[in-house]
């Protein structure tokens, strides 16, 4: 008799909370922050949650009354309680413009002296937007994406882990909009389903050709 494939035990917890909440899983991946695609990997044990994702995970196990309270749910939901940030989203004129200028927001605890307040993310140039959409294809690692935008001086994972949680995120996706464009997480859905099924042409679709 052939065993059934074990399920990763973080997916077990996003399907009780998803279940308990009567959220569809697009619902649940907007609310953590990262794409279905993300929590389908999960599943099949191709990708792990990020720290700071288990850490979002667990404040909405605590709200949701599913898990007890923690110093780390704590500090979660703080992070939550910050009013989401006023960045207007990217549109065609940045995309004409090739940059973006976004307003972060620090941890309260950052350990880096002279914080920028106003970050420019520059779209590369398009040999290095193809090089990035290859990288994507291989390795859906968005980070990566993000600091190729960043100014060199501060193009360092040191920098982005002075952001906090809600900041990270949206400057990950800004990043994405303005390299890959606004129909960027459909894309990057289709390079998950289509990664397990051999070469995959959506690459080329990313890179716009």
């Amino acid at each position: 008799m052939k065993k059934s494939k074990k399920i990763a035990p973080a997916f077990e917890r996003l399907a009780r909370l998803r279940n308990s909440q009567e959220l569809t899983w697009n619902q649940l991946a907007q609310k953590l922050g990262v794409g279905v695609s993300m929590l389908m990997m999960v599943k099949s044990g191709k990708r792990n949650l990020s720290e700071k994702v288990m850490i979002r995970l667990e404040w909405m196990e605590v709200d949701a009354g599913i898990k007890p309270a923690s110093k780390v749910s704590r500090v979660a939901k703080e992070a939550g309680r910050k009013p989401r940030s006023s960045n207007p989203p990217v549109v065609a004129e940045d995309m004409e413009k090739g940059y973006f200028d976004f307003k972060p927001e620090y941890k309260s605890d950052t350990t880096m002296e002279e914080l920028p307040i106003t970050i420019r993310l520059i779209r590369p140039q398009p040999e290095g937007t193809a090089r990035l959409g290859e990288i994507l294809g291989k390795s859906f690692d968005f980070d990566i994406i993000l600091l190729a935008c960043l100014d060199p001086e501060i193009r360092k994972e040191d920098f982005l882990d002075q952001l906090d949680i809600t900041s990270r995120q949206l400057l990950r996706d800004t990043a994405m909009t303005l390299v890959f464009g606004v129909g960027w997480r459909s894309l990057v859905a289709n390079l998950a389903v289509e990664s397990r099924i051999g070469p995959s042409p959506v690459v080329k679709r990313i890179l716009g050709n």
